[in-house]
């Protein structure tokens, strides 16, 4: 059965279903993550990589700007997989975690392991009921969707502040030392996660050449305003190389308006080895849903991502990887003509459609054309003519065209 036909293979409860109404990715994330704890690596992509056929696209398209590198990339018909850090978005996968309930959590954690918890208050302890005022009281960590969720309990800062108006001099000053102490460990962690190395390429799934050609707003900021061009990847398994591990690693981006963020009591749990954090599982997960969220604006680029981690990518020479066979190129509006000459020939010699973008009188779209290699020998006929026909000479111009036209007509 073709991975594009209508029917599904599963129930529509099953998120491996194309009918599934939930986040299939989130639900995939989690138990891949999960197999790589108990198969390993090659095993679950193996088994994974068929569990994402009814949900991936007829297509992906990505935008090239006019670079050597862009042009040698289509002619080997590879990829750049980039780090996040070099993104035009600074939020993007960017992990998050809320500083201040790491704080409290850290301080309670230490309050208890130097025995600084009593059965009743003291000037230089907190006591059970204080410890659970302090551990109950509402933080930005309790927000849902913007929406606090609290009850009649009081925020952190205003607890904690009541509480320790009571304390003596010393446990005061100790406590400061330890919420500031919290905040620098939180911070330590969440920039260790943030480094961790993960290589990616973007692409759109447009759901025709249409929609491409009506999305001037990618053509600007992925293509050079309009100078670079776009390559139409279709998503056949026929000769492609790496096939588990690519298909494993594609996902569509979210949208949303929501960060995601990384538990603090999660964060909490977590120890460095070695100069290095340990991760769990459960962060894991996070940090992996974060590479496939971004910010609500940016959902006209209709992104699926391929994310390899550091470990794959390291397989693939200069981060480089082969990808879905090319269907068609489109070129930019405003492509120069040596580029636009390059990639014509190259379409030619490899069956590949190429398709030149105008700008349309009309609206606000572009139109494309189909070029082929005939009608690029034409056009430079042409423009040699016009230059041999400038010169003066009539019997050196008439050598030229006689010239010309054996060469063009042999």
């Amino acid at each position: 059965m073709s991975i594009f036909d209508e029917k599904s293979n599963h129930k529509s409860s099953d998120y491996r279903s194309r009918n599934y109404s939930g986040n299939w990715v989130s639900h995939f994330i989690n138990e891949y993550v999960d197999s790589l704890q108990t198969l390993g690596l090659q095993k679950t992509q193996s088994e994974f990589f068929k569990y994402k056929d009814e949900h991936l696209p007829r297509n992906l398209y990505k935008f090239f700007p006019p670079t050597i590198y862009s042009l040698l990339s289509l002619q080997n018909q590879t990829i750049f997989l980039s780090t996040p850090q070099n993104f035009n978005d600074p939020f993007d996968s960017y992990v998050c975690v809320e500083t201040e309930t790491y704080a409290k959590l850290y301080l309670l954690r230490e309050l208890k392991r130097n025995n600084r918890i009593t059965a009743t208050e003291t000037p230089s302890s907190i006591s059970s009921k204080e410890y659970w005022e302090i551990n109950n009281s509402w933080s930005k960590e309790d927000e849902t969707n913007g929406r606090v969720i609290y009850s009649n309990r009081r925020s952190t800062f205003m607890t904690i502040y009541s509480i320790f108006e009571n304390k003596n001099k010393d446990f005061k000053e100790y406590a400061d030392r330890l919420l500031y102490k919290g905040r620098v460990e939180c911070q330590r962690k969440i920039k260790n996660i943030r480094s961790l190395q993960f290589r990616i390429s973007c692409f759109s799934d447009f759901k025709d050449d249409d929609e491409l050609l009506q999305n001037s707003t990618m053509w600007s900021h992925y293509a050079d305003n309009h100078r670079g061009f776009c390559i139409k990847y279709s998503i056949d398994f026929e000769n492609l190389d790496d096939k588990e591990l690519i298909v494993s690693g594609l996902f569509p981006v979210k949208y949303t308006s929501v960060v995601p963020k990384i538990s603090s009591k999660e964060l909490l749990k977590l120890e460095f080895e070695e100069g290095k954090l340990k991760l769990n599982k459960s962060v894991i997960k996070t940090t992996l849903k974060t590479l496939t969220t971004k910010s609500r604006f940016w959902k006209y680029e209709n992104e699926w991502r391929l994310i390899l981690s550091e470990q794959s990518s390291l397989a693939f020479p200069k981060n480089t990887i082969k990808f879905f066979n090319i269907e068609a190129i489109f070129l930019g509006c405003r492509i120069e003509k040596n580029l636009r000459n390059e990639i014509i020939k190259f379409g030619a010699s490899e069956g590949i459609s190429v398709f030149q973008t105008t700008q349309s009188n009309e609206k606000f779209n572009l139109h494309s054309q189909y070029e082929d290699i005939t009608k690029l020998k034409t056009d430079e006929f042409y423009e040699k003519l016009d230059c041999i026909d400038k010169i003066e000479d009539l019997e050196f111009k008439n050598h030229l065209r006689d010239k010309l036209y054996t060469y063009f007509n042999p």
